[in-house]
């Protein structure tokens, strides 16, 4: 006992060791709320992607689509899934509602709407126990059951329930008989070869099937023709009362009178070919369309018309679909193989069959990536709109405006099945996931206004998931249905690890649960397996087999479930448990085995509730076990269980209890779900405010047995239900019929731990505070820290840099944020005036061979630190952004190339003993390469080559005339390069003088004789130079003049302008980057028009740069060129309309700008004067001028501008000439637009040229435009030339990505070939 009490105290001891966030602390306090037994209002939970929100689509559709159907008029519109309850449409299908409330049965397999009072609707529900007829009077608000016929086909399409239009009745509004055919051969999930027989489910007897008939409007029903041949039927009913049956038989008139088949057409024996005879079947008014493998055909009148030609597809047909305004407009499903069930595609005709056209969907399933192709087809032609065509493909409703040419999802359908339980972060309550079965899962960053699917290689089920962070996702992933392994990733899904862990403890997956330890962020939980490092390692618990939820409050402690099932705590973050209760829940004495499913906790209270799961013996058979779910409330104080007596929907069948939740606001709201598993229960749901003591009913159901206190329908068969501590929201998880969230029974602006609008977020780095900001709540945070030498990575939550909260994350409560820095030095590379490369030092690999430059008929000499080429470059030693230069020496003869020339003439071997050897540490022995050459006297050459680690490289004279030869008795070259002190893979580059040499032998040998010589075969050259002056040929490379002609030296002013722009008069295809003050832009901060080249620079970036600052810009092109220019940013918090001087008419908005050089108060006034006329000064550039000079300036320039205004009066500026004022011809205004770099070449060229025709257009006001128009047919040509030229070359983005140097050479080559044809044919024509 002392040591169980010693154990306890350290485990509250270790607890304080914990870090828990402030903020959180701070933040969730709990104080409780009175709650009042008000009504819920159901939100239905859209799974919408980004994607999808451009589509203004807000479904991800999900589960197996069965039935279709409309009212007449196309008002009313239901449809039918197999094991998810049923949807209605009352705007023509463009949104959808649940509409279950008293159905029983989970699946709905066909509709037929009253075609007099679309208020009278009937449903089959599907099922063997609660399968039936259901009737609505409130146009499918609330249903009964009124029939028991027994259906088992989950998937069955056919449409078999029809109403008789001519049996309205007056007096009851309705109309009365209705006919419908059974379901049973084809009563089964897939068809697939039409000469199989389908593998029948049905449960019916031979006596059961065949044509039934309702005469009070689908109250009840009767067999009246007991015959096989009439099962399985299309049933279609003409204007005038005919009553028509197709199938696989055929197609069958019936004698209402006699109640037998009156006459059949187009027979099939259907016991060969079963899919054949009828395969589709519909109406317009007394015109019977029949569909078979063969074609389409009309009936009226008796007279069978087939109406289709060669043009008809019949692989598999069926589903006809007949506009009932414009019966020219037919569509039907067709399969793309016979024997494949899963690819059809839908067909769709507008000239009554003759031709036909492919439909196509937006995108095929928008969330769930699966094809909308697959599986079988309804159709909804809307009779009030025929270009208005519902559809199903695969898992998606989706719907067409254009006749059913090309679809798109439709809104409000989002039925994914939960796989095992889901619980909130509670470190960021935007961060939702929700693992799925079937469909893995998705992932929410947004609080659930947009969301991401998930994707696992090779395993769609995802069960007991959980995001510790954005990027930390894991639980238990398997290809089939239940169970699967520990699976995670750290990448937010883009790759996945198995750990190949399983779970024993839990009954099944259904139950699966996973959580995040409150107090560290790093401690995760997955069912019987805990992790410590966030998910990289996982371990096996002593005492737990399943987390379920912690103490809000205190000391937070951790709550689960033993493998006995009872209840157990830890407060050490799972290390250890302790046993709380003890209990055999169920008290019987047949008990085989008890489950805790679910568990939650009253902090307030001290009470666990949970859901056990108990395996009893059958009494009368002992072979037999069942399974019992009860809810039971344990007091932990008086260690007490007691079984909690709740509303269960047993009528129907045997239903389940499967999640448990406590409102930690308010400790006394307790919710149960449960689920009729192959029934729809009308207890799904259930809510006490009295802490389990009586209960209500949440679930809309119709059943006056248990009254819902729900405003609108919800609550459906839930499997998992959790409350949101922060605002008291409850989120219900359903185990076909998808997800929604409610409100609370208070007002949820009583919590006290509501989010404030705004935080306040610390920038820190190096223990230095960098930043500080408030944001609105939610509001992402984005704030880049820069500091010379370092690039920023990320932000952190902790010192310890280990839990990221990157840019663009949503603040939802105050924190103090850690940078990442990483070193980060960027060298630029340049052939004298050409830029090569940019990039990072640390990734600078010295012995790359594609940073070697390449110039004919030169040597590569090395790089320089200066364009002089006076100092070479030592990179070890860089510490800042740099620039290297290239030098070169002039070849004279090219020597020795190991790449070119047989080896076996230059190499030889020798071992030999080295007599003073303290430079290879004492090693005798060593093997040895060496190159011998003839060489010519007093002659300079170059021998470059890559170092390897421990190289030796040495040189002597003469041949070989004697061994063994000591190279430490005779280096020529220096001792520096014969020690081998150079980095590995360091290029060296050694000039040899050889004075009276006619032999030289250059050697190398390594310690160990591990490194061949062959491995640096393909850097080992030498050269005969002209020089060793490098300053010789280093003469500039004739390159395009790059300048800046738009936007140059402006100014940018926060809170006023939304972008800076700067054009350029280099190509926009030959851009390559940016850079501001030195550091590469990131792309995703400017966009890159065409007019020879515009950047745009946005708000955002623009925004975050240092004010009243000097900054620099540098556009960089593929060809090695560059441009620069400075600009500033400002800050103007309010810039006033208001007129300085009424006299002078300026404003202070006129003067707000950029200033330039030049324009100063030491100019003379006729200096100024002329630069205000010829300047063209914009409004923005005159304030700047003004805001910082005195006010005798500001008036003597104003002053100018009125008098110039004057002068100007008949709409001219003018230029003082001497005495005179020489009027300014301009452009007007409307005639100004962009001539871009081709235009202005063509410009020149007029004017050189073309005097006369310059001349002309710029008195008539045409020039500009026919530049523009030059430019732009230059332009178009110019790109249509580099790619034709590309793609005949073979210069394709693989080689980009491979080899980006030659690309680079080769794209220069095509541009500039290019250039000469469009200047020749268009620029100088």
């Amino acid at each position: 006992m002392k040591k169980n009490i010693m154990k306890i105290v350290c485990m509250i001891l270790a607890l304080c060791l914990f870090v828990v966030p402030d903020s959180v602390l701070k933040a969730l306090d709990f104080e409780q709320v009175t709650p009042t037994n008000k009504n819920v209002t159901y939100e239905r939970i859209i799974m919408q992607n980004e994607q999808q929100k451009e589509l203004d689509v807000d479904g991800a559709g999900c589960q197996w689509p069965v039935s279709l159907e409309s009212s007449n008029d196309g008002s009313l519109m239901l449809y039918g899934i197999d094991v998810a309850g049923m949807y209605k449409s009352v705007d023509h299908g463009k949104t959808w509602v649940m509409a279950n409330s008293g159905m029983e049965s989970r699946g709905v397999g066909m509709f037929a709407i009253d075609p007099h009072n679309s208020n009278h609707v009937l449903a089959l529900g599907l099922g063997t126990g609660v399968g039936g007829m259901h009737v609505s009077y409130d146009k499918a608000n609330t249903w009964k059951k009124t029939a028991s016929l027994t259906s088992n086909g989950e998937r069955y399409l056919w449409d078999g329930l029809e109403f008789d239009p001519t049996t309205y009745d007056e007096d009851s509004k309705i109309t009365k008989d209705v006919y419908y055919s059974t379901p049973y051969k084809r009563d089964t999930n897939i068809r697939t070869s039409p000469s199989t027989e389908p593998n029948s489910k049905s449960t019916l007897k031979d006596n059961q099937v065949g044509l039934y008939k309702s005469s009070d409007g689908g109250e009840t029903f009767s067999l009246i023709i007991n015959d096989e041949e009439l099962a399985d039927g299309i049933i279609k009913i003409t204007d005038d009362g005919e009553v028509f049956l197709g199938n696989q038989y055929g197609l069958f008139l019936i004698d209402k009178d006699n109640n037998v088949i009156k006459k059949t057409y187009l027979e099939n024996d259907g016991t060969n070919d079963y899919a054949k005879g009828i395969t589709g079947l519909d109406v317009v008014s007394n015109t019977i369309y029949a569909q078979t493998w063969d074609g389409i055909y009309t009936l009226e009148n008796g007279t069978l018309t087939k109406i289709t030609n060669d043009n008809y597809l019949n692989k598999w047909p069926q589903f006809l679909e007949v506009s009932k305004s414009n019966p020219n407009h037919i569509i039907y499903q067709v399969r793309k193989n016979v024997d494949n069930y899963y690819v059809s595609s839908t067909v769709v005709s507008f000239d009554g069959g003759k031709t036909w056209e492919y439909a196509t969907n937006e995108k095929n399933s928008l969330f769930f990536k699966s094809n909308w192709e697959g599986r079988e087809k309804l159709y909804i032609i809307d009779p009030s709109d025929d270009n208005n065509v519902i559809a199903f493909g695969s898992d998606d409703l989706v719907r067409s405006i254009d006749g059913g040419l090309h679809f798109k999802q439709v809104n409000g359908i989002s039925n994914m099945m939960q796989g095992g339980r889901f619980n909130f972060n509670y470190y960021d309550p935007t961060l939702l996931l929700f693992s799925a079965q079937d469909y893995t899962g998705v992932i929410s960053v947004d609080g659930g206004t947009t969301y991401r699917q998930l994707s696992i290689p090779g395993k769609g089920n995802f069960y007991g998931g959980f995001a510790a962070d954005k990027d930390t996702i894991y639980g238990f992933a398997n290809k089939s249905w239940g169970g699967g392994t520990l699976t995670y990733t750290h990448d937010g899904g883009d790759t996945w690890v198995d750990t190949g862990l399983t779970v024993s403890g839990v009954p099944g997956a259904t139950y699966y649960s996973s959580l995040q330890s409150p107090t560290n962020p790093n401690v995760l939980f997955a069912a019987e397996y805990y992790s410590k490092d966030k998910g990289y390692t996982w371990n096996k618990m002593d005492g737990c087999v399943s987390v379920f939820t912690f103490n809000y409050i205190g000391q937070k402690e951790l709550y689960g479930a033993s493998s006995d099932g009872n209840i157990v705590v830890s407060f050490d973050n799972g290390d250890s448990w302790t046993k709380l209760s003890n209990e055999q829940w169920n008290k019987s004495t047949r008990l085989v085995e008890q489950s805790i499913l679910d568990l939650a906790y009253d902090q307030v209270n001290n009470y666990v509730y949970i859901v056990v799961q108990s395996k009893i013996r059958d009494g009368q058979d002992s072979s037999k076990i069942y399974t019992l779910e009860e809810i039971y409330k344990y007091s932990i104080n008086d260690k007490k269980a007691t079984r909690l007596n709740i509303p269960v929907d047993n009528e129907r069948g045997y239903m389940r209890q499967k999640s448990i939740a406590v409102d930690p606001n308010s400790t006394s709201v307790v919710y149960v779900a449960g689920a009729g598993d192959y029934f729809s229960s009308s207890t799904g749901l259930l809510r006490s405010i009295d802490g389990g003591e009586t209960w209500n009913v949440l679930t809309t159901s119709n059943n006056d047995k248990y009254p819902s206190l729900a405003n609108n329908q919800g609550g459906y068969e839930v499997a998992t239900i959790r409350v949101n501590p922060y605002d008291g929201r409850v989120w219900i998880a359903s185990g076909c019929y998808g997800y929604e969230t409610f409100n609370p029974p208070y007002n949820s602006e009583l919590l006290n731990h509501t989010k404030p609008e705004s935080h306040k977020i610390v920038y820190m780095y190096n223990d230095k505070k960098v930043n500080e900001v408030i944001l609105k709540n939610n509001e992402k945070h984005n704030y880049i820290y820069d500091e010379d030498g370092l690039t920023f990575v990320s932000w952190y939550k902790d010192k310890e840099l280990t839990e990221e909260f990157p840019n663009g994350s949503n603040v939802y409560e105050s924190m103090v944020l850690y940078a990442k820095m990483e070193k980060s030095i960027k060298v630029k590379f340049y052939d004298r005036n050409k830029l090569l490369w940019k990039i990072d030092l640390d990734a600078y690999d010295k012995g790359e061979e594609s940073l070697i430059p390449v110039r004919d008929g030169y040597a590569f000499a090395g790089w320089y630190s200066d364009s002089e080429l006076t100092k070479k470059v030592d990179f070890s030693k860089i510490v800042s952004n740099t620039s290297v230069y290239a030098g070169w020496y002039k070849v004279i003869e090219d020597v020795f190339d190991i790449n070119r020339k047989d080896i076996s003439n230059y190499i030889s071997y020798a071992n030999y003993t080295i007599q003073d050897a303290k430079e290879v540490d004492n090693t005798e022995s060593v093997n040895d390469r060496s190159i011998h050459m003839r060489v010519d006297k007093n002659s300079t050459y170059l021998i470059t080559f890559k170092m390897d680690n421990r190289f030796r490289l040495g040189m002597r004279k003469n041949s070989f005339t004697y061994w063994p030869y000591n190279p430490v008795l005779d280096p020529y070259i220096d001792e520096k390069d014969i020690n081998g002190r150079a980095s590995v893979n360091e290029y060296v580059y050694k000039v040899i003088e050889t004075k009276d040499y006619t032999d030289l032998l250059i050697y190398y040998y390594t310690l160990d004789g591990t490194i061949d010589f062959m491995d640096i075969k393909k850097t080992f050259k030498i050269y005969k130079i002209e020089n060793q002056n490098v300053k010789d040929n280093n003469e500039r490379i004739d390159m395009f003049d790059y300048e800046i002609i738009d936007g140059a030296d402006q100014v940018y002013t926060i809170n006023k302008d939304n972008e800076a722009v700067f054009r350029c008069n280099g190509e926009v295809l030959n851009f390559y980057y940016a850079e501001i003050d030195g550091e590469t832009l990131d792309p995703s901060n400017y966009v890159i028009e065409n007019g020879s080249t515009i950047l745009r620079i946005k708000k955002e970036f623009m925004d975050s740069l240092e004010v009243n600052e000097e900054h620099s810009l540098n556009m960089v092109y593929k060809d090695g060129g560059e441009v620069s220019t400075k600009f500033k940013v400002l800050k103007v918090d309010n810039i006033s309309d208001e007129v300085i001087d009424e006299d002078k008419g300026l404003t202070n908005l006129q003067v707000a700008g950029i200033k330039r050089a030049g324009f100063n108060e030491d100019m003379s006034a006729d200096e100024y004067e002329d630069y205000l006329v010829c300047e063209s000064y914009s409004t923005g550039t005159l304030y700047y001028l003004l805001s910082s000079a005195s006010k005798e300036f500001q008036d003597q320039v104003l002053s100018v501008v009125r008098r110039l205004r004057e002068a100007g009066s008949n709409g001219l500026w003018y230029e003082l000439q001497g005495d005179y004022y020489i009027p300014c011809l301009i452009l007007s205004e409307e005639e100004t637009q962009p001539i871009g770099l081709w235009g202005q070449r063509h410009k020149q060229y007029l004017k050189e040229h073309r005097h006369i025709v310059y001349t002309t257009m710029l008195i008539e006001g045409t020039l500009n435009r026919y530049l523009a128009d030059i430019n732009q047919q230059a332009e178009q040509m110019f790109h249509r030339l580099i790619e034709e030229m590309a793609q005949k070359q073979g210069v394709t983005e693989q080689l980009k990505a491979e080899q980006p140097m030659e690309w680079i050479g080769l794209m220069n080559n095509i541009q500039a070939c290019a250039r000469e044809i469009v200047n020749s044919e268009i620029i100088f024509a």
